[in-house]
């Protein structure tokens, strides 16, 4: 079982990226892989495998939460179902694909495309939605919504980061979706996507010679449940005392730090 202080302070990261993922659309797997990827040093885990693990880990917690997450949207009709489905369709392929080609590569790797996506995450919050200034909403681009499924799928697989944090910017400014539409669609595709790539990294770490006991491949389910629990926290506290989200003030002070540690996650590795 997994150490008190260890577990409180994996609920607590939980929770500061569950609130930060529903307060701004941009938690999750960012707080979540770098306490991982510590969380697994402290623990002796080697650092051939260190990051896989955080990955894998991460893409289930940010899987089921999202899921979770998604519910409230689904009961209130703003998933768009068909548009979910085809970016699920694509963003299953892809993170098994991309989850196959991870494990095939360093840790640093990894690290550093972690690294590019929160920066990219940054600039998202930095600059805002550019919605396009013409239009109907289009629930029905299939290469639209394919290639924001397959996006979705790679950046899970590759950096442990749920895909809604770029499909849903995608969905809301490109295609036109009402705003609760595309957060709504881009949380139920992106969730799924998420567990298929855990499922993923479950299979083909499976019997690598490093893993500690106890995990399913390159999943760890200790630190994944306190996780799990926490981010749920955030996220209802989120909808609780922020359901206009961070002011722009807030959001830009964010989009700092997490600058920082892209640049850490990038260079440092």
């Amino acid at each position: 079982m997994m150490d008190l202080v260890p577990g409180l302070g994996i609920i607590l990261a939980g929770c500061l990226a569950g609130y930060l993922a529903g307060a701004c659309g941009a938690g999750g797997g960012i707080i979540l892989v770098p306490v991982l990827i510590k969380y697994f040093e402290s623990s002796g885990v080697t650092s051939l495998i260190g990051t896989h693990l955080a990955i894998g880990s991460s893409a289930l917690v940010v899987g089921v939460t999202s899921v979770v997450a998604a519910w409230p949207y689904a009961r209130e009709r703003q998933t768009v179902n068909n548009a979910a489905i085809i970016m699920i369709l694509a963003g299953v392929v892809l993170a098994v694909a991309g989850s196959m080609v991870a494990a095939g590569w360093q840790g640093r790797t990894l690290c550093r495309l972690f690294g590019v996506a929160v920066g990219l995450v940054a600039l998202i919050l930095i600059l805002g939605i550019r919605r396009s200034k013409s239009g109907e909403e289009n629930t029905i681009n299939r290469s639209g919504l394919l290639t924001a499924g397959g996006a979705t799928g790679l950046v899970v697989s590759w950096t442990g980061i749920g895909g809604d944090v770029f499909s849903m910017p995608y969905l809301y400014g490109n295609l036109r979706f009402s705003l609760r539409r595309a957060q709504g669609t881009a949380l139920l595709a992106s969730g799924v996507v998420a567990i298929a790539a855990a499922a993923a990294y479950g299979g083909v770490g499976w019997g690598n010679e490093f893993l500690p006991q106890g995990t399913i491949g390159f999943v760890e389910w200790k630190p994944a449940i306190p996780a799990m629990i926490g981010q749920t926290v955030g996220i209802s506290l989120a909808r609780r005392f922020s359901p206009q989200g961070l002011s722009a003030t807030w959001r830009k002070i964010y989009a700092v730090a997490l600058l920082v540690l892209a640049t850490k996650m990038f260079f440092l590795s």
